[in-house]
């Protein structure tokens, strides 16, 4: 019998909350995102858990793709 995987993080970070309600509202995709942005997928998605935080002009161009304000997308790191 093999063991499930389990994550070391039980929620998603709160960058990343507001990134896939965002997304959400939007009705696009990390994919969608992560092209536009100029990232890889995999990136989108660390971002999202919490893996890495986003360098400024990363996250300048993921609040302009989802037309909303940085300020909006970090609101609740601090």
């Amino acid at each position: 019998m093999t063991k499930a995987r389990t994550s070391f993080k039980s929620e998603k970070c709160p960058l990343g909350i507001e990134i896939l309600k965002n997304l959400y509202l939007l009705g696009k995709t990390q994919n969608w995102l992560a092209e536009r942005v100029g990232v890889s997928p995999a990136h989108i998605s660390w971002i999202i858990s919490g893996r890495v935080m986003p360098r400024q002009p990363i996250l300048k161009k993921i609040s302009e793709e989802l037309n909303v304000k940085p300020e909006e997308l970090v609101k609740h790191l601090f």
